[in-house]
């Protein structure tokens, strides 16, 4: 499968939301299978290996880690012996949603 410059997928994901905004049948599409929708948009597939998943307007979006199986990297193994791991940034609620921080 061909692989996809960052131009090419912003412009495809611009492209799908644009559709899926005003095309009901579309949208149905792309939620049900994203991969046959944006080949449809795009004129080719998302390269193998590539995930996508299409959900509509959330407050709040969890993106799971991939599931830990087996023994831990060397890397791994540094950041619990030396008692940190890096963890990602906490994004701060925003205030539209009626949170509020500490």
């Amino acid at each position: 499968m061909a692989a996809w410059t960052n131009e090419e997928l912003q412009q495809m994901i611009q492209e799908v939301r644009a559709k899926a905004a005003a095309d009901p049948q579309f949208r149905q599409q792309v939620l049900v299978n994203p991969n046959a929708a944006i080949r449809a948009i795009a004129g080719k597939a998302l390269p193998e290996g590539m995930s996508v998943q299409v959900v509509e307007a959330a407050d709040v979006t969890i993106v799971l880690p991939p599931l830990q199986t087996g023994a831990l990297s060397d890397q791994d193994l540094d950041h619990v012996a030396g008692g940190s791991l890096p963890l990602p940034p906490i994004r701060p609620p925003k205030e539209e949603y009626g949170l509020t921080q500490p």
